[in-house]
């Protein structure tokens, strides 16, 4: 299964519980208002728990965002600053890893 190119995936190192109570409609305000600036309009959020309990949310914009460009927008959504760092550079040593599997599936 590819990944879906306007759905940009988000790790928030916060509680999900946490954020779900705090920091939801805040972050909600930020994103959408540095999508605006991107020229994106957000269409809808999901939240759901990660395993360790923090908060995953997927953004879903109205564009597709394919390579680097989907790791700004994703750090620019506030993705963990160390998880963005490392997948930069595994795209750019690999490629978007999707791709390369789906590549050898087919």
């Amino acid at each position: 299964m590819r990944r879906i190119k306007n759905v940009i995936r988000v790790d928030v190192d916060i509680p999900f519980n946490e954020f779900m109570e705090l920091f939801r409609e805040p972050y909600e305000r930020a994103v959408k208002a540095v999508a605006r600036e991107l020229g994106l309009e957000v269409v809808s959020f999901r939240y759901y728990p990660s395993s360790n309990d923090n908060t995953h949310v997927y953004i879903t914009v109205d564009k597709d965002i394919e390579g680097e460009e989907y790791l700004i927008v994703q750090f620019l959504f506030y993705n963990d600053a160390k998880k963005t760092y490392h997948n930069l550079k595994r795209f750019r040593a690999l490629g978007d890893p999707l791709d390369l599997m789906f590549h050898f599936i087919q």
